[in-house]
Protein backbone atom coordinates (compact mmCIF):
# COMPACT_ATOMS: atom_id res chain seq x y z
CA UNK A 1 0.00 0.00 0.00
CA UNK A 2 1.46 3.23 -1.11
CA UNK A 3 1.61 6.34 1.15
CA UNK A 4 -1.02 8.13 -1.05
CA UNK A 5 -3.30 5.65 -0.52
CA UNK A 6 -2.92 5.00 2.93
CA UNK A 7 -3.70 8.88 3.55
CA UNK A 8 -7.05 8.06 1.90
CA UNK A 9 -7.80 5.39 3.87
CA UNK A 10 -6.91 7.73 7.03
CA UNK A 11 -8.95 10.36 5.42
CA UNK A 12 -11.69 8.25 5.03
CA UNK A 13 -11.94 6.85 8.86
CA UNK A 14 -11.13 10.41 10.27
CA UNK A 15 -14.69 11.45 7.96
CA UNK A 16 -16.61 8.83 9.11
CA UNK A 17 -15.28 9.10 12.88
CA UNK A 18 -16.89 12.86 12.00
CA UNK A 19 -20.10 11.85 10.89
CA UNK A 20 -20.19 9.62 13.65
CA UNK A 21 -19.65 12.44 16.30
CA UNK A 22 -23.43 14.00 16.21
CA UNK A 23 -25.14 10.76 17.80
CA UNK A 24 -22.43 9.86 20.12
CA UNK A 25 -23.02 13.73 21.16
CA UNK A 26 -26.74 12.84 21.63
CA UNK A 27 -26.22 9.52 23.53
CA UNK A 28 -24.06 11.49 26.12
CA UNK A 29 -26.75 14.29 26.41
CA UNK A 30 -29.04 11.58 27.24
CA UNK A 31 -27.32 10.15 29.56
CA UNK A 32 -26.33 13.36 31.22
CA UNK A 33 -30.16 13.87 31.21
CA UNK A 34 -30.74 10.78 33.29
CA UNK A 35 -28.00 11.50 35.59
CA UNK A 36 -29.24 15.14 36.14
CA UNK A 37 -28.97 16.09 39.86
CA UNK A 38 -27.83 13.02 41.34
CA UNK A 39 -24.41 10.68 40.97
CA UNK A 40 -26.45 7.47 42.55
CA UNK A 41 -27.71 7.15 38.75
CA UNK A 42 -24.29 4.09 38.24
CA UNK A 43 -25.52 2.75 34.78
CA UNK A 44 -25.60 6.37 33.15
CA UNK A 45 -23.05 7.94 34.58
CA UNK A 46 -20.57 5.20 34.19
CA UNK A 47 -21.51 4.86 30.33
CA UNK A 48 -21.31 8.64 30.37
CA UNK A 49 -17.56 8.46 31.82
CA UNK A 50 -16.75 5.66 29.25
CA UNK A 51 -18.03 7.78 26.39
CA UNK A 52 -15.88 11.15 27.32
CA UNK A 53 -12.79 9.18 28.30
CA UNK A 54 -13.33 7.33 24.91
CA UNK A 55 -13.40 10.83 22.95
CA UNK A 56 -10.78 12.36 25.37
CA UNK A 57 -8.51 9.64 23.64
CA UNK A 58 -9.54 9.72 20.32
CA UNK A 59 -10.59 12.71 18.97
CA UNK A 60 -7.46 14.26 18.43
CA UNK A 61 -5.79 11.12 16.51
CA UNK A 62 -8.73 12.07 14.06
CA UNK A 63 -7.64 16.09 13.73
CA UNK A 64 -9.93 17.27 16.71
CA UNK A 65 -7.74 18.11 19.58
CA UNK A 66 -10.30 20.82 21.11
CA UNK A 67 -12.95 17.85 21.10
CA UNK A 68 -10.33 15.58 23.02
CA UNK A 69 -9.60 18.86 25.32
CA UNK A 70 -12.82 19.18 26.40
CA UNK A 71 -14.26 15.74 26.69
CA UNK A 72 -11.20 15.07 28.82
CA UNK A 73 -12.57 18.50 31.04
CA UNK A 74 -15.81 17.21 31.06
CA UNK A 75 -14.57 13.37 32.30
CA UNK A 76 -12.25 15.01 34.64
CA UNK A 77 -15.42 17.11 36.04
CA UNK A 78 -17.73 14.30 36.55
CA UNK A 79 -15.40 12.26 38.21
CA UNK A 80 -14.32 15.25 40.76
CA UNK A 81 -17.74 15.88 41.60
CA UNK A 82 -18.83 14.37 44.63
CA UNK A 83 -22.18 15.73 43.88
CA UNK A 84 -23.79 17.00 41.04
CA UNK A 85 -25.53 20.49 41.84
CA UNK A 86 -26.28 23.63 39.90
CA UNK A 87 -22.51 24.90 39.62
CA UNK A 88 -21.47 21.35 38.28
CA UNK A 89 -24.66 20.94 36.38
CA UNK A 90 -23.86 24.33 34.26
CA UNK A 91 -19.98 22.99 34.22
CA UNK A 92 -20.80 20.01 32.46
CA UNK A 93 -23.98 21.56 30.21
CA UNK A 94 -20.92 24.10 29.23
CA UNK A 95 -18.31 21.39 28.09
CA UNK A 96 -20.93 19.29 25.90
CA UNK A 97 -21.80 22.92 24.08
CA UNK A 98 -17.91 23.08 23.72
CA UNK A 99 -17.62 19.08 22.28
CA UNK A 100 -20.41 19.93 20.31
CA UNK A 101 -18.92 23.31 18.55
CA UNK A 102 -15.46 21.23 18.43
CA UNK A 103 -16.74 18.57 16.89
CA UNK A 104 -18.33 21.03 14.13
CA UNK A 105 -16.31 21.00 10.74
CA UNK A 106 -14.06 23.98 9.91
CA UNK A 107 -15.71 26.74 8.80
Amino acid sequence: MSLRELGREFDELRAEYRRTMPEKLRRMEKFWAIVGGSKAVGPALGELCRELHTIAGSAGSFGLPDLSKAALAAENHLVASSSIGAAERATMDRLLEEMKKASLPPS
